[in-house]
């Protein structure tokens, strides 16, 4: 039995040589790899903090040193960091509460939240039952009058990553139509020349959509063949206005010079027409 066994093992290793080989290694990649300052202009995004930790054993990202519990602390909205706060003023970048509600939506509440509680300490109370009443008339306001006068800072770690949304959230905020709302978020991140060329395309826009309504306004005027006069602010002056008068006589006064608003021309002739 052994001695059958034996010439069927000896010939294992002959089939096994037999096999075809194992496929090759694929080849190592030659591409040169990016170097790390190619990517030094991409905004870091701050590492999520470990709630798990207590505040007071958590370490200062100023300093490097433990938060805690023998000096004053303030914690970042954005990324949960806790600093010391003599630290947290060092590099921090702020912006008002109305800004802050537009660049982080999702923050809504925590937003809310800060201003309420600067309201309420912005009012004077002699005692607790003052404070109690101070905080239900905060509480009553709307949200955009309550955030009013209201700010936010938000830590150095964070400083790059929001420098880095402000132009893509401005762009959406332009396409909307909100260009005003877009220059003061440019305007507040000290980004001056971008706050004067949104405001100036706002500006552009509404000139050509009350010029156009003026037209239309001078054509209903043509067509029911109506005859107005139109005082001049400065002098008093008597401007005729009826369907067949262009723009460019209105946009003067012709006894003074005076130039006119062509939006009050606008609400003078529509209020003529209704």
């Amino acid at each position: 039995m052994c001695g059958r066994m034996l010439p069927a093992m000896q010939q294992a290793p002959a089939q096994m040589q037999n096999q075809p080989p194992f496929p090759p290694p694929p080849p190592p990649d030659l591409e040169p790899h990016p170097q790390p300052e190619l990517f030094a202009a991409v905004a870091p995004v701050p590492m999520p903090v470990d709630a798990s930790v207590p505040p007071r054993k958590r370490i200062c990202p100023g300093c490097n040193e433990k938060v805690g519990m023998r000096y004053a602390r303030t914690s970042c909205l954005s990324c949960g960091n806790i600093y010391h706060t003599k630290c947290f003023s060092q590099g921090s970048i702020g912006c008002s509460s109305r800004t802050a509600l537009i660049l982080f939506p999702n923050l809504r509440k925590a937003i809310v939240d800060s201003a309420i509680e600067q309201r309420v300490q912005q009012m004077s109370a002699a005692n607790d039952v003052q404070r109690v009443e101070n905080r239900n008339r905060v509480l009553m306001l709307p949200e955009e009058d309550l955030v009013q006068g209201t700010s936010l800072a938000f830590c150095k770690l964070c400083v790059p990553m929001i420098r880095g949304m402000v132009p893509k959230v401005a762009k959406d905020l332009e396409k909307a139509g909100r260009h005003e709302d877009a220059g003061r978020l440019f305007e507040e991140f000290g980004m001056i020349d971008a706050a004067g060329s949104v405001r100036k395309k706002g500006k552009a826009q509404v000139v050509t959509n009350i010029s156009v309504d003026l037209n239309q306004l001078l054509e209903r005027l043509k067509s029911g063949g109506l005859v107005s006069v139109y005082k001049c602010p400065n002098c008093g002056g008597s401007i005729k206005i009826s369907g067949t008068t262009s723009t460019q006589k209105l946009s003067k006064c012709e006894y003074c010079g005076t130039v006119l608003q062509t939006d009050d021309l606008v609400n003078f002739i529509r209020d003529i027409l209704t």
